[in-house]
């Protein structure tokens, strides 16, 4: 059981793709992938690596929030 201090295990999944330009489950599959299949990925669905770090709000090199 959660406890205050400590969220459940699944909670970091309850973030929607309305606070973000994707879901936790994309991210998972995309991390998943490896070499061209990653990059073809990223290219054709978030238009590129800034345009993945555009919808997680962060710098795509300082990895910063945005």
């Amino acid at each position: 059981m959660a406890t205050e201090d400590r969220p459940a295990a699944d909670g970091a999944d309850t973030v929607t793709q309305s606070s973000f330009g994707c879901d936790v489950k994309e991210l998972k599959e995309l991390m998943q992938l490896r070499g061209s299949e990653a990059h073809e990925m990223i290219t054709a669905k978030y238009d590129g690596v800034t345009g993945l770090c555009t919808r997680l709000k962060t710098h795509p090199t300082q990895g910063k929030s945005l």
